[in-house]
């Protein structure tokens, strides 16, 4: 039984059973031995892979985006790019190596990365050590509303994010627990993962900070997570991964990757009136639209029999429907200024 593990056994033989939330919260942000605080968990050697590790090709594409977006309004704006939950920093190196090329794009960018992990937090700061305009913090309010256009980045971001889990049993809403079962293991207090609801309070924090941001400004929040928009979601989406399987959610806390299905019709509920929502897309057709199958295009001439292969298998990884392109979605909202 690791360190974290015994700590919730004896939290709940003394104060009782805990909210799912509350074990979520404990399990991969425990500052001592939650899961976002330890190492090497990202990438092809840790449990999980993101859509950044995949392929350049994917924060290319996005940079892009960004630029067609700012300068559609204002290209002598400064342009301020926030990113939530950076992972190992890849996503945004890409961009930031993209914006490079365009030198009046560049001198007006201001990255600001929202980070809570110290170690994930050390590998960033290593990757991007070249770049000067990059700013950490462990909190969105802490991020200043500078004048200009700002362009708001969570990709694999809002899936990690504790969840509350209810049902209803004999007429009544009950809150789902983690308690210690008979077997001396832990159980959900209600083990059926069929007619639950989830909700997520973390989501309307986030997003009233977001649309104060598009309100006092022109600006944009591009949002890819794994999920889809369903209005009456009756079942535990909650999973557990480690070493790229399926684990239990409950059996080793601080050593898998926890996670749930984002429900898009939620966030969309959550964005002011005030600002645009643009239809919900895959992965893939976003992609697309922005050009995947031409970049890809540009980069296999010059490569090697072995580069090719590679980037055929990653680029269908990122837009195939038996992978990451149907199961990923991508939400995207404007300030009605941007327009």
């Amino acid at each position: 039984m690791s360190a974290l593990q015994k700590r919730i056994f004896e939290h709940i033989k003394k104060n009782g059973p805990i909210a799912v939330d509350q074990y979520l919260s404990m399990a991969l942000y425990d500052h001592q031995d939650g899961y976002y605080f330890k190492d090497g968990i990202i990438g092809r050697d840790g449990d999980f892979i993101t859509s950044p590790e995949i392929t350049q090709i994917f924060g290319e594409l996005i940079a892009i985006f960004i630029i067609d977006q700012w300068s559609s309004v204002d290209s002598n704006y400064p342009l301020h790019i926030i990113e939530c939950g950076p992972g190992l920093g890849t996503l945004t190196l890409d961009i930031l190596n993209t914006l490079k090329q365009y030198e009046a794009v560049f001198q007006r960018t201001h990255i600001h990365l929202l980070e809570i992990s110290p170690s994930l937090t050390a590998i960033q700061q290593e990757k991007l050590a070249q770049y000067h305009n990059v700013t950490w913090y462990t909190s969105l309010e802490d991020i200043p509303q500078g004048p200009g256009y700002t362009f708001i980045l969570a990709n694999e971001f809002f899936d990690a994010l504790p969840i509350k889990q209810y049902y209803v049993d004999q007429d009544t809403k009950q809150e789902r627990m983690v308690h210690i079962n008979a077997q001396d293991k832990l159980s959900f207090t209600n083990p059926d993962n069929r007619n639950i609801h989830e909700v997520c309070p973390t989501y309307k924090t986030i997003m009233n900070n977001i649309n104060l941001r598009l309100q006092n400004g022109p600006g944009s929040v591009l949002i890819i997570d794994y999920g889809d928009e369903v209005q009456d979601r009756n079942i535990s989406t909650l999973q557990a991964v480690r070493n790229h399987k399926i684990a239990h959610v409950l059996d080793e806390p601080g050593d898998v990757d926890i996670s749930h299905q984002v429900n898009f019709i939620t966030l969309r509920d959550l964005v002011d009136p005030s600002i645009l929502c643009y239809p919900l897309l895959t992965q893939g057709e976003f992609l697309t639209q922005l050009g995947i199958d031409l970049r890809l295009q540009q980069l296999l001439p010059g490569a090697s029999a072995a580069q090719r292969m590679q980037l055929l298998t990653a680029c269908a990884r990122l837009t195939s429907s038996q992978y990451m392109g149907e199961i990923f979605k991508v939400f995207y909202a404007t300030s009605r200024c941007s327009q």
